[in-house]
């Protein structure tokens, strides 16, 4: 590798790789750079794709702060556009926008196929693809048998045998309870593996006959066979059928084998590099890396070199267990269970490096980098071991749901040292989306986004826009928050993306504090059992697997990780299993003080392990730790320097281990309230984000010693000093008020002053002491003139949905407010601060008083400090306010229809764009065309309620005093 490609590589990969530290930078809080913002999914939908959309969307984004886009390439049940996927054309358009990123300073990363699940296309044949196991079963007497064995299913014309055995005709199948999870062919619930008393059902190993020797190619089978009914399996595998979706056209194909590093490398050349070789220049700097969406590929239990591959992984042949794929216990129930976990540690193993593994290896060949979801289906935790920028997902309107999931990856990032966290933002079901939501209505899911560990924003979603003459415009089909240059407040957005790199900014600093460990195992995957991690307020959680728990010490009341984590408690999900290296790692870390919550477990999960298991000394480690404790009448002891809990929540055992808070927030907070601790070289960094609508005024203990807290406030970029209540061996006592639906950061990097009184008095909030109505006349000026609403002026501010004009009553777009206003001089003599308040605003408005530009307003309070600004005597203030586009979609719809769009369907194509107008293309509407707007999908009738809309008010100065 040369010099430049190594430097490359070096800065790539700063992405995902710890960094040195460096003190916070009040002036980058303030105004900080790019490289902390968020980015955007960008879909090319179809091929409706122009080199000039593709300027002005890269341009947009820049102006609003973007830091990047993630391309992606999908029909969404959309017309045709120009443009093929993978055509020389496509690939010319591709680099294009390559070169604009580059001129812009804007991040490029893209999908390793069309859609938005997984890779495939056109070139992946059924030998590459996706394969499962499959088989059929023949009921013969014993005696000499000849017989033509029938095929088991064959999806796709493919089929491939892989052994033919026989078991006795009275062992059942169907017998394994939770089957298709075992074998990796479903997504069940969290995998226990409880060892029952052995079945009468279950086969003994030596009455598994191998025929397989015995059967030709075409299945026809001759030998003979003991005497007995049995019953004949022909084992083989088939094609999973899973193709790449929703893929714009040029892009459809199976989805390739990702248990195979031959093929899933054929996929990458087929494509990525291809895509790399036009875009040389530009790898590793402009183009950052490759993405993959979350799994929805399915699930595939089987490759042509699975046998092999076992063998050398555990040691002992697979094949006399296929029956296990029927349901038919073999040997014993627990040396079943053993074999199929080991089968799922194959499967996760041939996954994580076969597909990710080999993706990410030749991606940082050229300096680039992986973000991935990796999650959903089969997908491990150790697929995060290939991932160089974890992503999840969160959806509008609200996070909670999928909280415990952001936090699973932030865990497992933040062990892995990856310094940047994303996910898929505000993703949207059509209830939730069809441009409903603003910067208002996302900062709440967001806010609670960040507490959940994310750190990086990846908005979903920005439509390509190849017309400017199609506003709305194109959208991925009916999903996604509908974002991108088109929407009605975009020019709008700058403050809002300001806001979320302010967060971001601080939230990529430092490792997260959590004082609880959830200690899951392999098989959680993505069902993670959430009411597991229920603790009381003040209160932060990690989750580890086995692999995280490795080389974990105990010092100084701490639980502290090979990674560099520490937590206090550490808390086990219940499965029966455990390997012997965790059991070890845990009896080592009781007897040095550590505190234990959870279940025994019986015996190792994996066959591989089972056969050198001294099982004797792995009982007496669960009998030193779990020994009395049956979790019912006795449920804690101390063993060594520590204690074991056992059948209680981690509420009760952080309650009888008398474990201090993070953070006493003084009061009930009722779950409201949402935090993140991030320790920093130099600074310990609180996130706290208020997601109801109620205030609250909190005199908050942080768990820090001798400290100044100061508040960062994301939304204006100012840093102030806290004021302190008290301090004492607890912590730092600081007075907080937490507004509906506010974020906030409290930081502590600099000593307590020495005298008391200082810091006391240090941050005493202002108060108001007068109010001055605006209460105009107000000119209104409508700006879409197309439209055509009248430009008018009003005595009292009212929504425009209420107006008996129509066209008023269904405008979209910006309106300009002015007005004129006296201020006395006296109200300005007294150095006070003056504070416009604009009341409800519907969506989002940018102020100008006396000519000056004082920013962006979008979300409550609708306020700006205007002191520098106001001037005693006459006073001009003008206020552009931006709506949603749902009106005039609804004002249309009164209108007769000029579009096709498909009424019937299913629910995934009801309301569709079914064809594209002659016109689109051209650069203009027709003249004659009644209708404004232009969607690719039908969100809303003539029938639909229409929104409130406009400067509500009431608009007035309120003029504050320091105490």
């Amino acid at each position: 590798m040369n010099t430049l490609k190594t430097f490359l590589l070096g800065l790539s990969l700063s992405l995902a790789l710890p960094i040195a530290a460096r003190p916070l930078s009040e002036q980058t809080f303030r105004s900080p750079g790019r490289e902390y913002g968020p980015m955007t999914w960008w879909h090319w939908i179809n091929g409706n794709v122009t080199r000039e959309g593709i300027r002005k969307d890269l341009c947009a984004m820049h102006r609003v702060g973007i830091r990047g886009v993630q391309l992606f390439n999908t029909h969404i049940y959309l017309p045709r556009g120009p443009v093929e996927f993978a055509s020389e054309e496509w690939f010319g358009l591709v680099r294009y926008a390559v070169e604009v990123c580059d001129s812009l300073g804007l991040k490029f990363t893209t999908m390793t196929g069309a859609g938005w699940s997984g890779s495939g296309g056109p070139w992946i044949t059924p030998e590459r693809a996706m394969k499962k196991l499959v088989w059929a079963e023949t009921t013969v007497a014993g005696g000499q048998a000849e017989l033509q064995l029938p095929v088991p299913m064959r999806v796709g014309g493919f089929y491939r045998d892989v052994a033919v055995l026989a078991v006795p005709a009275r062992y059942a199948a169907g017998r394994i309870e939770e089957l298709e999870s075992k074998i990796l062919m479903k997504n069940g619930a969290m995998l226990r593996t409880p060892f029952r008393p052995e079945p009468s059902e279950t086969i003994p190993r030596d009455s598994v006959l191998d025929l397989t020797a015995s059967t030709d190619a075409s299945g026809w089978l001759r030998c003979r066979i003991p005497d007995g009914s049995w019953t004949v399996i022909r084992f083989g595998y088939t094609l999973t059928g899973k193709k790449s979706h929703p893929a714009a056209y040029g892009g459809e194909g199976y989805e390739v084998n990702k248990l195979d590093a031959d093929d899933a490398d054929f996929q990458f050349e087929q494509l990525l590099g291809r895509l790399f070789a036009a875009t040389e220049p530009y790898l590793g700097n402009t183009f950052e890396g490759i993405l993959f969406d979350s799994y929805e590929a399915h699930f595939s239990n089987w490759t042509k070199r699975l046998p092999e591959e076992f063998r050398r992984l555990n040691g002992y042949d697979f094949m006399p267990w296929l029956p296990l794929f029927t349901g038919r216990y073999v040997g014993s129930h627990r040396e079943s269970e053993q074999v199929l976990h080991d089968l799922r540690k194959l499967l996760d193993s041939l996954l994580t490096e076969c597909f990710y593994g080999t993706m990410q290896r030749r991606v940082r060949e050229r300096g680039m980098v992986v973000y991935a979801e990796a999650q959903g289906g089969p997908v491990p935790a150790c697929a995060m071991d290939r991932v160089d920028v974890p992503m999840n997902e969160f959806w509008n309107p609200d996070t909670r749901p999928r909280l415990t999931k952001l936090k699973l990856t932030a865990s497992q990032a933040d062990f892995r040292g990856r310094r940047i966290v994303a996910a898929e933002a505000f993703t949207s079901k059509p209830e939730h989306g069809r441009w409903q939501n603003t910067p208002r209505t996302m900062k709440r899911p967001g806010d609670l986004a960040f507490a959940g560990g994310v750190n990086r924003f990846c908005f979903h979603t920005y439509a390509h826009q190849p017309a400017d003459c199609a506003a709305p415009g194109f959208t991925l089909g009916r999903y996604g928050t509908l974002f991108g240059r088109l929407s009605t407040w975009w020019e709008y957005a700058g403050e809002w993306i300001t806001y979320l790199t302010r967060s971001q900014y601080l939230l990529q600093q430092g490792r997260t504090v959590a004082d609880v460990c959830f200690l899951m195992h392999d098989d959680v995957r993505y069902n993670f059992p959430a009411d597991m991690v229920r603790l009381p307020a003040g209160y932060d959680y990690r989750i580890a697997f086995p692999a995280d728990m490795a080389g974990a010490r105990f010092r100084d009341g701490e639980v502290r990780f090979a990674s560099g984590l520490s937590s206090r408690l550490i808390v086990l999900a219940d499965n029966g299993c455990m390997d012997l290296g965790t059991l070890e790692t845990l009896h080592r870390l009781v007897a040095g003080g550590a505190l234990l919550l959870g279940p025994p477990p019986a015996t190792v999960p994996s066959r591989r392990e089972a056969q050198r298991l001294d099982q004797a000394r792995y009982d007496r480690l669960v009998a030193d730790l779990w020994g009395g404790l049956d979790g019912c009448t006795v449920r804690e002891k101390r063993f060594g320097k520590g204690r074991v809990f056992r059948g209680m929540t981690a509420a009760e055992a952080i309650s009888r281990a008398a474990l201090r808070p993070d953070i006493d927030f003084g009061t009930p907070t009722d779950g409201a309230i949402y935090h993140l601790h991030r320790s920093a070289p130099g600074a310990e960094i609180y996130y706290l984000t208020n997601q109801s609508d109620k205030p609250f005024h909190l005199r908050a203990l942080f768990r820090v010693a001798g400290l100044q807290p100061e508040l960062w406030d994301p939304l204006t970029g100012e840093v102030s000093p806290a004021r302190v209540t008290h301090t004492d061996s607890r912590g730092v006592g600081v007075e907080l008020v937490l507004e509906p639906a506010r974020a906030l950061f409290v930081v502590f990097r600099k000593p307590l002053p020495a005298d008391r009184k200082a810091y006391s008095r240090a941050a005493a909030e202002p108060y108001p002491v007068r109010t001055l109505p605006v209460e105009g006349p107000w000119t209104i000026l409508f700006a879409d003139r197309r439209q055509r609403a009248a430009d008018t002026t009003v005595s009292e501010l009212t929504s425009w949905h209420r107006s008996d004009d129509c066209r008023m009553r269904y405008y979209s777009g910006t309106a300009v407010y002015t007005t004129g206003f006296e201020v006395p001089a006296d109200l300005l003599a007294g150095g006070e601060r003056v504070l416009l308040d604009l009341g409800e605003v519907c969506d989002i408005a940018r102020v100008e008083l006396n000519g000056r530009d004082l920013g962006t307003v979008w979300t409550p309070p609708f306020s700006l400090d205007v002191t520098g600004a106001l001037r005693s005597g006459r006073n001009r203030l003008k206020v552009s306010v931006a709506n949603t586009w749902i009106n005039r979609l609804i004002g249309d719809e009164q209108l007769p229809e000029d579009l096709a769009y498909e009424t019937a369907g299913t629910k995934f194509t009801a309301g569709r764009l079914t064809a594209l107008p002659e016109w689109l293309y051209s650069g203009a509407q027709p003249a004659d065309r009644r209708r404004i707007a232009f969607t690719t999908w039908k969100h809303y009738a003539a029938s639909s309620p229409l929104v409130p809309s406009g400067l509500l008010g009431p608009v007035r100065l309120t003029v504050c005093r320091k105490r």
